[in-house]
């Protein structure tokens, strides 16, 4: 049984992505000092029988259909396992390149699931934007989207290859999100040796400073490197900007704190900074 809140936990599907996750999450296991844990789902889905089964079907094929059908779901297992096993050995290396000794962990199941359960114990979950599942010129997973939506953790969502930040960004707004967000910058030893920059976009100017004030207040003799920027314009499109303008290698935000379902989640503020950010981001609920 593992301690609560105890483990940086990183998905492993073999995707193109699977190499930056694990980096990442020695980079954070590293900084924070927790354990790293590496896991990979083998989820079996129904898929098209190999076998012919048109035409007429006797009684005395019957046994031997289904014996060759067990015997395809079993290889098609051993194979999914197999390349799984894979996945992992090649993201421990890429952890152990970090100094890093990592745990790994082969589960059966949705990864979904693994997730709920697995998630009193984790500290920060990190994973591909884009997992085996996409396809063509998706910007994020299903599987993603239910996770980010469902787990109350930290989840970094990577989509592109690893590079050690420098500088970080909170979109802040004052919600209780980006309060939440705050106080982890403040205090979590992973931002001690980043710069932080807090950028508030507001709509109306005169409220824009006590907005920031709010916010330096929680960062004074925090020990982190910060900097706090209003700026105006439609949100996602000035964060973004202001993003590529500084040179931010990471950006924190909340999450989904408003309708759960999901048309109205996934055409919200944050799926669009999802869909238009070629950088991580750190969800925090």
């Amino acid at each position: 049984m593992r301690e609560a809140n105890s483990t940086v936990l990183a998905c492993i599907d073999g995707s193109d992505l699977s190499g930056a996750v694990a980096q990442y999450a020695a980079w954070i296991a590293a900084s924070i000092d927790k354990p790293l844990l590496l896991l990979n789902t083998v989820e079996h889905h129904k898929k098209e029988a190999k076998t012919d089964m048109t035409g007429h079907i006797g009684l005395g094929t019957r046994d031997e259909l289904l014996e060759t059908l067990s015997s395809e779901d079993h290889e098609e297992g051993r194979a999914q396992m197999a390349k799984g096993k894979e996945a992992l050995m090649q993201a421990k290396a890429h952890a152990q390149a970090h100094t890093l000794e990592p745990e790994i962990l082969q589960r059966h199941g949705e990864l979904y699931e693994n997730l709920l359960e697995l998630e009193p114990a984790i500290r920060v979950l990190l994973i591909g934007q884009r997992g085996e599942d996409s396809h063509g010129d998706l910007k994020i997973g299903a599987q993603v989207q239910a996770i980010i939506r469902s787990l109350h953790k930290p989840i970094l969502l990577v989509n592109g290859p690893f590079k050690k930040p420098q500088k970080v960004m909170l979109a802040y707004d004052g919600t209780p999100s980006a309060q939440k967000a705050l106080q982890m910058i403040a205090q979590s030893p992973l931002f001690k040796t980043l710069v932080c920059e807090v950028v508030y976009v507001y709509k109306d100017e005169s409220a824009a400073e006590k907005m920031l004030e709010s916010a330096r207040k929680v960062l004074e003799g925090s020990g982190v490197a910060y900097s706090c920027t209003a700026i105006s314009g439609e949100p996602v499109a000035a964060l973004l900007a202001y993003r590529q303008a500084n040179g931010i290698d990471l950006t924190v935000m909340g999450a989904f704190s408003h309708n759960r379902l999901r048309d109205a989640i996934f055409g919200s503020f944050t799926a669009k900074m999802i869909a238009q950010s070629d950088k991580p981001l750190l969800l925090l609920r």
